[in-house]
Order: structure tokens, then C-alpha cells, then sequence
């Protein structure tokens, strides 16, 4: 079967488990402990850790091992030299309990795109029977595609407009937002950057404005 991961990305267990140290991952003792082809396997320890008061596996620890199966596996599937993938929903339904022992996280892709991805994850209380009978919660997160690099022509040149048309003919500060983020194709996290570029465009405008009176 034909892998599913980019080309680029390392797909080294010991790498990735190293990474994860001293993060909620490593703290929770969630191991990375197989990638398949398609998949993303993983385990995590029912103990003091991710137990509920009443002895029983958290809920939110079985998200935890959810999510961080489902985020790697996304992230492998992009060039992440230019991208960083985040998560955008989650959802699970928890099934049965699980009280000692390990259990199991398989996290597979539903939907591949080009900014979103949506994975699911099954989790059974065993570390080698993955049945119905063991399967103790199913999960569905949406991952998002966020972009590492500006494009700074596009932005410079957008300045450049949107700063003339506002000295010459008052163009409005919102459509000055909409501009830029139009001409900078740009993710959600450049929204901050963004919105610094339309104060700097209203200021210069301003500025140039009065000096022509």
C-alpha cells in the first residue's frame, strides 16, 4: 500500500517520542508505538495520571490520546518545513470503562484536503486485540493547515494600494482588511499580522493625507 505520509517527514518513533517529552503527551506517558502506512498506534497507561476520582479512564485523557494521534498523523501528511497543523474540532463517545492495564489509540484518516482533515480514532483497553469487545471510545478530530510563511509581496504590495486608495479617496479601513487578506491568500494565524498592516496603512494614509492639504 502506498504511504500517505509527505516525502519530507521523518517518520522515526524514537524522534517523535523524544520530541514529545516534557509536554502533556510525555507527562500522560503516551508512547508513539507504530506508523502504519495509514495509520498512526499509540499507548497510554491507566493510572494515577488519567484516571477519573472514581478509579475509572479520564474522558479527557482518552481526547488527549486522541488528539495526539490524530495530530501527528495530519501533520506527517503535509510538508512541515511550510506548514503546522492544529486542531480545529473534537468529539468522542466513550463506550466502555477501562480501569488498569494500557490502552490502545489507532488514529486513521476519513478526509484529506488541502487546508482540513478530519481523522478517526478508536481506542481499546488492550495492547493486542482490536475488537468491538475491547473498544472503549471512538473519537473524530478536524485538523487545520496553517501556513509558516508570509507572503510579503503580496502584503507589501496590498500595503501599497490599499495606503494609496485611502490617501486619494478615503477607502474605507474594512475593505482595507478584506484586501489584505484577499492578496495575502493568507491562514488564520496571520490575522494579528494583518490587522497591524491595516493600522499602519490608516496612520500612513493619514499622515500622507494631511501633508497634502
Amino acid at each position: 500500500m502506498t504511504t500517505i505520509w509527505h516525502p519530507k517527514n521523518s517518520v522515526s518513533l524514537d524522534k517523535i517520542n523524544k520530541l514529545n517529552q516534557n509536554t502533556a503527551i510525555g507527562y500522560l506517558d503516551i508512547k508513539i508505538t507504530h506508523i502504519g502506512d495509514d495509520f498512526i498506534q499509540g499507548t497510554m497507561p491507566v493510572n494515577q495520571k488519567t484516571i477519573q476520582p472514581q478509579g475509572l479512564l479520564h474522558g479527557g485523557a482518552s481526547l488527549t490520546l486522541a488528539e495526539s494521534l490524530a495530530s501527528l498523523g495530519a501533520a506527517l501528511c503535509v510538508d512541515m518545513s511550510k506548514y503546522n497543523i492544529v486542531g480545529h474540532g473534537i468529539n468522542a463517545n466513550h463506550l466502555r470503562s477501562a480501569t488498569e492495564g494500557m490502552v490502545t489509540g489507532i488514529a486513521k484518516p476519513v478526509y484529506l484536503g488541502g487546508k482540513t482533515q478530519v481523522w478517526e480514532i478508536k481506542i481499546y483497553k488492550s495492547e493486542t486485540e482490536f475488537v468491538d469487545e475491547s473498544l472503549c471510545c471512538v473519537s473524530r478530530m478536524t485538523a487545520l493547515r496553517m501556513t509558516t510563511e508570509i507572503n510579503i509581496i503580496a502584503l507589501v504590495f496590498g500595503f501599497l494600494i490599499t495606503a494609496f486608495l485611502y490617501a486619494s479617496v478615503g477607502f474605507g479601513g474594512g475593505s482595507t482588511y478584506n484586501a489584505l487578506l484577499i492578496l495575502a491568500e493568507t491562514d488564520y494565524q496571520l490575522v494579528p499580522k494583518i490587522a497591524l498592516c491595516c493600522n499602519l496603512i490608516v496612520v500612513s494614509g493619514g499622515v500622507f493625507r494631511y501633508h497634502r492639504k
